[in-house]
């Protein structure tokens, strides 16, 4: 919303603001949006635009909004040409349409406050300023029988920002900050069952940089030479949510600290990467056969990457999941281990895998059936194990290891191996047995797979294996054929 409000601006020094009105017009065009408007008449240096509209129009989706007037006038400010101020309501629908069914919704933006705009042709400059803007929706049409009348608003407050533009090459740049970004929404079933959800997130800041592409198309932004980074962060975070079911609440709140979503676009890949630190989880109620729950993670952090369009070169692939520091409070280690016999060292998981693949079809299709059509969407080309850490209740295991892909057979083929290595495992499934957890039966295969898969590295209860595919299809563990 802070981009439809300050919009692209001119190439040209000195504007007039007749001179940034067709401008928007040819850049919102640029994005694959329509700006148009019902008159613009001038009142002294000022230009008053009225009844103002922008749509955007693809096969999926069709949005528009409309506000009653926008001010363009000459400031002083240093090195600004314009001031731009609209009225404040704004009015917006989307239209979403999935295999011949439609589905709308409406919305409201309220937002008091006013942009600049000026700087050289090659480099136009913006600054944004904006105390308050606060966003509303509702169900228009389509909606499914079963989905409950549902109210979401959200508010941006002391909005301040830059854009840059260089027209020539159509980049841009931007830099925004917040103090404040809440979220809330309300669910209420005929039935009484209901859902409330409070979010708030604090010393918000988004970054980014890249091409002005249409956002229409969608291979074409993913096409693009030029690739789009975008970065949000924010310094501290809370979740509340109540749900009522029969007449009891459960109810949970999630606080955070700092936190980010990144994101790549371009050159055919998509890349992003979410993170999450000093997270506790805080879960209490009536509806809950048992006392408040308490869980706390140091850090969490996932990335996701792969290629979307088909592409003669392979590109970069990852898939990243971590979790650092996992722990759960006494109230409920004592409700299944009342003798402390589990260890109570924070808990850990890794994966991070990254490789080299190929589309095969374009996945920004939205049609997963046209993705399928041709058998596997993707060839993979070199896949790279570079950790693999779990590690609870002073038992570990780690593995890395890499392989390429033959695809030259009817099944693609992996050549390459994994190291593991195992520590305490043993140990801790005759704890798990003490608690009751786990019955000694369901220890044997345990027992069974380590005499099969690994070797006994000579230290306490630490074991190591290799598991190895050969470019002629068999496998084998520690040099040992298993098929």
């Amino acid at each position: 919303m802070a981009l439809a409000l300050a919009a692209p601006t001119g190439a040209f020094a000195q504007m007039t603001p007749q001179d940034y009105l067709e401008e928007m017009a040819a850049l919102y065009a640029a994005q694959g949006m329509n700006f148009s408007y019902a008159s613009a008449e001038e009142s002294g240096d000022a230009l008053i635009v009225s009844d103002i509209a922008l749509s955007m129009d693809n096969e999926q989706v069709q949005t528009t909004i409309s506000f009653e007037e926008m001010t363009i006038r000459p400031t002083a400010a240093d090195g600004y040409d314009l001031e731009v101020e609209a009225s404040p309501d704004y009015i917006g629908s989307v239209t979403t349409v999935t295999e011949g069914e439609e589905f709308a919704f409406d919305f409201e933006v309220t937002a008091r406050g006013l942009y600049r705009v000026g700087g050289p042709e090659d480099s136009r400059r913006m600054e944004l300023e904006y105390p308050e803007v606060s966003l509303s929706y509702h169900i228009a049409t389509g909606a499914p029988e079963d989905m409950p009348p549902m109210d979401v608003s959200a508010t941006l407050r002391d909005l301040t920002g830059n854009f840059s533009y260089a027209l020539g090459a159509m980049t841009q740049t931007y830099d925004i900050a917040a103090a404040n970004f809440g979220v809330s929404m309300s669910m209420e079933e005929a039935s009484g069952h209901s859902v409330g959800i409070e979010l708030s997130y604090d010393d918000v800041t988004m970054t980014g940089a890249g091409p002005i592409t249409n956002m229409n198309d969608s291979s074409g932004m993913f096409a693009a030479d030029t690739v789009s980074s975008f970065e949000l962060r924010a310094a501290t975070s809370m979740l509340d949510m109540t749900a009522t079911e029969d007449g009891a609440d459960t109810d949970i709140r999630v606080e955070g600290g700092a936190s980010s979503l990144a994101m790549e676009i371009g050159d055919g890949v998509l890349d992003y990467a979410i993170a999450q630190d000093a997270m506790k989880v805080n879960v209490s109620g009536a509806a809950l056969p048992m006392p408040p729950v308490e869980v706390s993670i140091d850090r969490l952090d996932t990335r996701f990457a792969m290629p979307m369009l088909p592409t003669d070169d392979a590109k970069d692939m990852a898939l990243r999941l971590n979790i650092e520091g996992l722990t759960v409070d006494e109230a409920l280690w004592a409700m299944v281990d009342t003798g402390g016999a589990v260890p109570r060292y924070p808990a850990n998981l890794t994966l991070d895998v990254t490789g080299m693949g190929k589309a095969l079809v374009d996945m920004t299709s939205g049609d997963p059936e046209a993705m399928m059509a041709g058998g596997m969407p993707m060839e993979f080309e070199s896949v790279t194990l570079n950790t693999l850490l779990m590690s609870f209740g002073g038992a570990e295991v780690t593995g890395s290891g890499e392989a390429t892909i033959n695809n030259s057979g009817f099944m693609p083929m992996p050549v390459g191996g994994i190291d593991f290595r195992l520590e305490g495992v043993t140990t801790l499934a005759g704890k798990l047995v003490e608690t009751g957890l786990l019955q000694q039966a369901q220890v044997m295969p345990l027992q069974m797979m380590l005499g099969m898969f690994a070797k006994p590295t000579g230290e306490a209860d630490t074991f190591e294996s290799r598991l190895e595919m050969t470019a002629e299809g068999n496998i084998l563990a520690n040099g040992v054929p298993l098929q």
